[in-house]
């Protein structure tokens, strides 16, 4: 064929799934210098999903179908046609992320992520709540403080379930019967912490105790959600628990109108002298309340008006200086000077019933203690005997050891050795009782022990029995009038009676020395109880199990007739 020109119409390249081939139709109505020239009215459609591309030609161009002049490329065609495909491919599947090569998506960590899905609107990608619909933005920074707020403030639906919440546990409680109650229960840290607190100050536990490695596994293993706690934040928790404490007794003070004060002088081991301010008082529901104001650091000189200073302070302190009804105080000539101070305060203001008639109180249990006290001076020589007996023996393991086997030769009771405080006379009770039912042991204890010079004589534990047996009513009676939980001064003169009753009875005893301990005895309670004490015949006549029949009876026993009778 002569100067033959084709034409090459391309109508249709078509890629299919069943055959991987690229097919053009060549037509001989056009004129080509080149393999692939296409007319004015031809025009290239890529599609943007790569599933086919067409070459598409005007109305007029013959298909492939009906044109029998189709040239087939197979390999060439295919293979830059893959290769373009996959780069796509390649690129998108980079763009997720998911390519062993390319950097990998940051997972969603976020417990927001729970409620919330992503979305497009007007092709911006938001999040959207799962709960209540609301669309937010997504910040390229992967921000999820917005979310939050959502979750936490402005969610309704959330807000009604309490999904935030968290879940409750199950607490089963055991009862008396066999069966048990299930209640609802929900760890709390906040309330662990102020436990812990409690518990480092009572028992004066240092604060990194909470540091312990062992103290946390055992509150690990009680609860696997219990959060550590540093040395600091357990001080802070001591603090905020005082103040939680001083609010709280403040507020029932402010509703009361009359209160008690109780102070004492004590001396700490690092030799600083401070001074207890107790308050007691009945509360609107009718029950007695203790609380403990402050220890108040008295600096020298210790003097009536330095004492008075600082107790009227803490009084102001706790807004209570006009409803101080009664001060209780031990017996030194300090307490004298501040009870006259306080009571002229309180009666310029006219604070005071009865002209302060029943302002000034003597402690009864320091007054007994100042009383028995006196009477041991009888055989203070025989307690002296006994108490180095005690620390003899518990001096050193050894001694220990061998008295512990003696006691079990004669089959004692299992009991233990006491020793005293010589400031208080309970304690030399306690320590002179337990003494004397070791009384054969310290006796094949000295046939042992070559450098035990101290053994009471049989003459010597014979004292010491009378003297337990007497002193048995004074024990009782310091227990029932030191009480903290009851009222005790209707009590009183009750105690009284029976003191008074006992010391008279041992008085005309035939044994000279408890005769002469019922004598110093005596002294000292005339001194403090020979008139009339008109707050403790009050209370005994409110008590509706005595009334006016307990004052008849005991009058006439404690104090001369002719002042029973005037006082009654």
């Amino acid at each position: 064929m002569n100067s033959v020109l084709f034409g090459v119409h391309l109508c249709e390249l078509c890629l299919t799934q069943k055959e991987n081939k690229v097919s053009i139709d060549l037509m001989s109505d056009g004129s080509c210098s080149g393999p692939f020239f296409f007319d004015e009215d031809q025009h290239l459609d890529i599609r943007s999903s790569f599933d086919s591309i067409e070459f598409q030609s005007s109305a007029d161009t013959p298909s492939m179908e009906s044109n029998p002049k189709v040239v087939i490329i197979d390999e060439e065609v295919n293979e830059a046609l893959n290769a373009t495909t996959a780069g796509t491919e390649k690129a998108d599947t980079c763009n997720k992320g998911a390519g062993p090569f390319c950097k990998k998506k940051r997972k969603s960590t976020s417990t927001c992520w729970e409620h919330f899905r992503e979305v497009t609107s007007n092709g911006t990608i938001m999040t959207e709540c799962i709960h209540c619909g609301e669309k937010l933005k997504k910040f390229k920074e992967g921000t999820t403080t917005p979310m939050n707020r959502h979750i936490n403030e402005s969610c309704p639906k959330l807000k009604a379930v309490n999904v935030n919440r968290g879940q409750l546990k199950l607490n089963v409680l055991p009862r008396k019967s066999n069966s048990t109650s299930v209640q609802n229960w929900k760890f709390d840290n906040a309330r662990i912490r102020e436990v812990i607190a409690h518990m480092i100050m009572i028992h004066e536990l240092p604060f990194n105790f909470v540091e312990y490695d062992l103290f946390n596994v055992v509150m690990k293993e009680a609860n696997p959600a219990f959060n550590k706690i540093s040395r600091a934040s357990a001080r802070q928790d001591c603090i905020s628990s005082y103040d939680i404490g001083r609010k709280r007794i403040q507020k029932l003070l402010n509703t009361v109108s009359r209160v008690s004060i109780t102070t004492d002088m004590w001396t700490s081991v690092q030799n600083i002298h401070y001074m207890v301010v107790t308050c007691r008082f009945v509360d609107s529901d009718f029950q007695l309340r203790k609380c403990i104001l402050n220890f108040v650091d008295i600096s020298p000189p210790y003097t009536g008006l330095g004492i008075y200073d600082c107790l009227f302070k803490c009084l102001k302190e706790w807004k209570v200086e006009k409803k101080v009804a009664t001060l209780i105080v031990d017996n030194a000539k300090t307490n004298d000077v501040v009870a006259k101070k306080l009571m002229e305060n309180l009666n310029l203001q006219s604070k005071l019933g009865i002209d302060g008639k029943l302002f000034h109180v003597r402690c009864c249990a320091h007054i007994l203690n100042l009383l028995v006290q006196d009477g041991l001076t009888e055989i203070k020589d025989i307690i002296h005997n006994v108490r180095e007996s005690v620390k003899h023996v518990s001096a050193s393991p050894g001694r220990l050891h061998i008295f512990g086997e003696l006691s079990k030769q004669q089959q004692m009771p299992n009991k233990h050795l006491i020793l005293d405080v010589s400031t208080r006379w309970n304690a030399t009770y306690a320590m002179l009782s337990s003494a004397l039912e070791f009384k054969d042991v310290f006796e094949n204890y000295a046939d042992r022990e070559s450098s035990y010079k101290t053994l009471p004589s049989d003459d010597d534990w014979k004292k010491v029995e009378d003297v337990c047996s007497f002193l048995a009513l004074f024990n009782e009676a310091t227990k029932i009038i030191s009480g903290s939980e009851y009222p005790t001064s209707n009590l009183f003169l009750v105690e009284l009676y029976g003191i008074k009753e006992a010391l008279d009875k041992v008085a005309l005893d035939e044994n000279d020395c408890m005769r002469g301990m019922a004598s110093e005895m005596k002294k000292k309670f005339d001194k403090y109880w020979g008139s009339t004490n008109l707050l403790i015949s009050v209370a005994a006549i409110l008590d509706p199990r005595y009334k006016m029949e307990l004052i008849n009876l005991s009058f006439k026993y404690i104090y001369p007739e002719d002042e029973a009778k005037q006082e009654k």
